[in-house]
């Protein structure tokens, strides 16, 4: 399903989405960087639910999910 993150950062973000989800769901998110030529996928859990969104906390099977995610983050700040 399609949707929107928020506020994200290298823990997680906010999900926008018109699907239901529930806390303690697991997802996995696709997301396309800025300039980025494919898309990476990232593992997380729902932590909450409520009327502004979901919280999702991502998940890193190996240190480079997180070196890559910071790389997100840091180019999505550069972006405005």
């Amino acid at each position: 399903f399609e949707g929107q993150l928020r506020d994200i950062s290298i823990g997680g973000a906010l999900l926008i989405t018109e699907h239901d989800v529930s806390a303690d769901d697991d997802l996995v998110i696709e997301l396309t960087t800025p300039g980025g030529a494919h898309p990476m996928d990232i593992a997380a859990t729902v932590t909450h639910c409520g009327p502004e969104g979901a919280g999702v906390r991502f998940i890193y099977r190996d240190g480079g999910g997180s070196q890559r995610l910071r790389e997100v983050v840091r180019r999505l700040i550069d972006k405005g």
